[in-house]
């Protein structure tokens, strides 16, 4: 029974721990807060404006190869569905809801230039891998539904571990109360033998 427990306790950290490992390998070393009126040393607005902009690069990269993978897709299946602009009237949509507070300094309409600019330049684009064998790399980033399903996991897997434990506690109980009725019926017929031994005397 002690074992046992111990067993899920050290599973329990090691999810946990493999969790926290997991998260901080997703964030790039760089992205720094910088004060404005402590920080004299350039440096840290250089690797805050580094982390972002390479932030960007790659991002942009991944929604050109989702277009284009989804472009492969459609020709495989022979359909003209496209939800680039379904996606961008979403997005334009939600974002116009936050309040001013939660908002960045550009407006839906500053994002609509630069994502038509991004669409129009991916139409362009798309062509050129339309006969190509390898598509360019598509990366979904390890936190992407990661931590959801592994507290999920997490809990399902605790909640089998608990009823284990009730029932290895139970027979438990049983076989230590089985031991003891055996013990005193043991007892109870030496004591009556004896009785009778000690009556013929």
């Amino acid at each position: 029974m002690r074992w046992l427990l111990i067993y899920f306790v050290v599973l329990l950290m090691a999810s946990m721990a493999d969790a926290a490992r997991e998260n901080e390998e997703s964030v790039p070393e760089g992205c720094k807060v910088c004060r404005i009126d402590l920080d004299d040393f350039s440096g840290c607005w250089n690797n805050s404006l580094t982390h972002f902009t390479k932030n960007v690069e790659a991002d942009l990269n991944q929604l050109v190869s989702s277009f284009i993978h989804f472009s492969r897709w459609k020709k495989v299946h022979d359909t003209e569905e496209d939800f680039k602009d379904a996606i961008l009237e979403q997005t334009l949509t939600e974002y116009e809801a936050l309040s001013e507070e939660d908002r960045g300094p550009l407006s839906a309409a500053d994002f609509r230039l630069i994502f038509d600019v991004i669409f129009n330049r991916t139409r362009a684009i798309e062509p050129r891998f339309e006969d190509e064998i390898y598509l360019p790399t598509l990366v979904c980033p390890t936190p992407c539904g990661y931590a959801d399903r592994m507290y999920v996991a997490l809990f399902f897997v605790l909640v089998i571990a608990f009823f284990l434990a009730v029932i290895v506690f139970l027979v438990y109980l049983f076989l230590i109360h089985r031991k003891t009725d055996r013990e005193g019926q043991f007892r109870t017929m030496r004591d009556n033998r004896c009785a009778d031994l000690c009556a013929g005397f």
